[in-house]
């Protein structure tokens, strides 16, 4: 098996699950302005701009990019419900997406680029730390390998470096 084939093994055989805190002195910019969006006096972090999108998009796009066999949020409890709204257009877009980018590649020789987009799950978690929640409430769904991820995880380092690393 070539080192490509390997990697590629790894990469769709790992699932990723996404921490989104809530987020500390955030203030002005927790200040929902994005009012379905608002989760106690202010947004949750996870769903704060960078750049007119919320820093969670743009690890959901790496994951994608990373083609994950699983991508999993989690967030507090009181959280979830409005990470799952403010992402709605977002996940609209992504299917979108992904289907034409089916469409125009389904004639051609490069179908190794054809993937359906994968389903995000959303964990609310009721633990008080992220030790705490990957202890007692994840390690059942953790079934092989794994990477963690930060809410603000933006990054231009494409998924296979940090992938082939590990």
């Amino acid at each position: 098996m070539s080192f490509f084939a390997v990697s590629d093994y790894i990469r769709t055989q790992m699932q990723a699950f996404i921490f989104c805190g809530q987020g500390h002195n955030l203030w002005p910019f927790s200040q929902g302005h994005l009012d379905d969006n608002v989760s106690g006096n202010g947004m949750t972090k996870a769903l704060l701009p960078v750049a007119i999108r919320s820093m969670l998009e743009y690890v959901l796009d790496w994951c994608d990019q990373a083609n994950f066999k699983e991508i999993n949020v989690v967030g507090q409890a009181q959280d979830i419900d409005a990470i799952q709204r403010g992402l709605q257009r977002y996940l609209e877009l992504r299917n979108e997406q992904f289907l034409l980018v089916s469409k125009s590649l389904s004639g051609s020789q490069h179908l190794h680029h054809l993937q359906s987009p994968k389903p995000i799950k959303f964990i609310k978690s009721k633990a008080s730390s992220t030790g705490e929640c990957l202890q007692r409430e994840l390690l059942k769904r953790i079934n092989g390998d794994f990477v963690l991820l930060p809410c603000d995880f933006v990054t231009d380092i494409p998924p296979q470096i940090f992938i082939d690393q590990y």
